[in-house]
């Protein structure tokens, strides 16, 4: 009986981990734009959104990675600022990961 308990608390917790680890992509893209543009509360809020929605979208496969990628685009330039979008659009390595990945 205590193997039993013993594995599936085991397996429950490898459930949890694995989790855990697929919502911080978006968390670690979030942090990754903020150190290249300090973001206000609401903006943040709607780009988190934006990062999160990415993910379910890569997860279900229902739209092509290039439909994403521009819709992500569109959204980030119609949120940020002029001067903002175009700071991340310099950093050219994060504005791939944030809008193709």
């Amino acid at each position: 009986m205590k193997k039993i308990i013993y594995i599936l608390a085991l397996t429950f917790g490898f459930q949890v981990g694995a989790m855990a680890q697929e919502l911080t992509k978006s968390q670690l893209e979030m942090a990754k734009l903020e150190k290249v543009i300090p973001l206000d509360a609401n903006t943040k809020a709607v780009v988190a959104q934006i990062l999160e929605k990415k993910e379910s979208y890569i997860k279900s496969n229902t739209r092509s990675e290039q439909k994403i990628g521009a819709d992500i685009s569109r959204v980030l330039s119609e949120t940020l600022t002029k001067e903002q979008y175009e700071k991340l659009q310099a950093n050219s390595a994060l504005f791939i990961e944030i809008t193709r990945k």
